[in-house]
């Protein structure tokens, strides 16, 4: 009995200290930074039109469904979400996750670009790009089931060039329309309180724009470039140290063509260079010299040639 009581208090003991310590891991993890690229839009209107449709649920009906058609339409805030300046090419990815709600007939919808400003109390519907859709024929089969569309692109376009959309198109949000006369379903709106089960935008980041106005940074960095923020040098370029070219860059700059000792040989304007004795192993021809300063020795010559010394 005395074993098994001490077992059991060991075990207790055991349990206590893997409990404390999966607090305090849990402590230390909760304390440390989050660096995380992916950010959410900010539904700020969603919309079925007409009007007479339930604002809790988005309709998406063909022009022969029961109750007639409908154009639901959703709108993001991208700001200030995103980090300020994010332009268009920073987005890496766009995806936008639809929920079904309700499925009176199998079908599937498109996509397009909203083209003037609206809201969701409007009493007529934005007009929208039909010939130009975002993405087509987005299958829904299953009441149930979330939906998820690539709107990469038209993120991307909307950001622009600045953020603020300059080089691209206007925000004014998206419209999901039926792709077959007969399809009819719903999807969950922000009014749909119940499920909470609203259209969402997840962006992630490829760049962050923070990191192109970076002013400071800490440690010492290696490489070409060496030293710390205040002194920074650069040791290396090319696998050669910067000493050495240095030094080439100055005997290059140097060059002449004049006969200057120690110095970097160029030619002139008509390619000829002045220089002293030249020691050589010559082969060839050797044309059009009228002269020949002190040669030892002169073999083979032939035509009109004078030589002068011994």
């Amino acid at each position: 009995m005395q074993n098994t009581w001490n077992r059991d208090n060991q075990t207790k003991a055991v349990r206590k200290q893997l409990g404390l310590t999966a607090l305090l891991a849990g402590a230390v993890i909760m304390l440390l930074p989050v660096v995380s690229l992916g950010q959410q839009g900010t539904l700020t209107d969603d919309a079925t039109f007409p009007t007479s449709f339930p604002v809790k649920s988005l309709t998406v009906n063909g022009s022969s469904a029961s109750g007639g058609p409908a154009t639901s339409f959703l709108k993001f805030k991208l700001t200030p979400n995103l980090p300020a300046a994010t332009s268009g090419s920073f987005v890496g990815k766009a995806t936008l996750t639809l929920y079904v709600g309700s499925l009176t007939t199998v079908g599937s919808f498109n996509v397009y670009r909203v083209t003037s400003s609206w809201q969701e109390t409007d009493t007529s519907r934005p007009t929208y790009d039909t010939a130009n859709p975002v993405i087509t024929a987005v299958p829904v089969s299953t009441a149930g089931d979330f939906i998820t569309v690539d709107l990469t692109t038209l993120v991307q376009q909307w950001l622009g060039t600045d953020g603020l959309g300059t080089g691209g198109f206007p925000n004014y949000g998206i419209a999901l329309v039926a792709n077959t006369a007969t399809t009819s379903f719903t999807f969950d709106s922000k009014e749909a309180t119940n499920t909470s089960h609203l259209a969402q935008l997840a962006i992630v980041l490829n760049h962050v724009a923070a990191a192109d106005s970076a002013t400071n940074f800490s440690g010492p960095l290696a490489g070409d470039v060496t030293g710390t923020q205040s002194a920074t040098v650069v040791s290396s370029l090319g696998g050669q140290t910067a000493a050495n070219v240095a030094n080439a860059t100055t005997m290059a700059n140097a060059a002449t063509y004049t006969n200057t000792a120690g110095t970097i040989v160029k030619r002139d304007a008509s390619g000829n260079f002045s220089a002293g004795a030249i020691t050589a192993s010559l082969n060839g021809n050797a044309t059009s010299s009228t002269n020949a300063t002190t040669a030892a020795t002169a073999n083979a010559l032939s035509g009109s040639a004078t030589v002068n010394g011994n």
